[in-house]
């Protein structure tokens, strides 16, 4: 097991994780994706691969993580200006690990 993959499977398991991944992104679905799961939008972190991902997560108060590996272009996502930008899953997990 590589250092750092149960962070990753808790991530990719998380109920708040999937229930975003069927939402189409809108502030509406991310607020209550956190109340159904408890979590203050102040303790969630809404990663996405579009800019319409990073406004749903502002819009909703939500600290808001761009990877870069997905639908839109690194530069159009760090030209809004995201908290975070990751390039690589390996970034997700050691910035998330650092935080604990």
């Amino acid at each position: 097991m590589r250092a750092g993959s149960s962070v990753t499977a808790t991530l990719r398991d998380s109920p708040i994780s999937n229930a975003a991944r069927r939402s189409s992104a809108r502030p509406p679905k991310f607020r209550r994706v956190l109340r159904r799961a408890g979590v203050p939008a102040a303790d969630a972190v809404a990663f996405g691969d579009e800019v319409r991902d990073i406004e749903a997560a502002r819009a909703a108060g939500i600290t808001c993580a761009a990877v870069t590996w997905g639908y839109a272009a690194p530069e159009a996502l760090r030209a809004h200006a995201p908290d975070f930008v990751f390039d690589r899953m390996e970034e997700v997990v050691r910035e998330l690990t650092r935080a604990r």
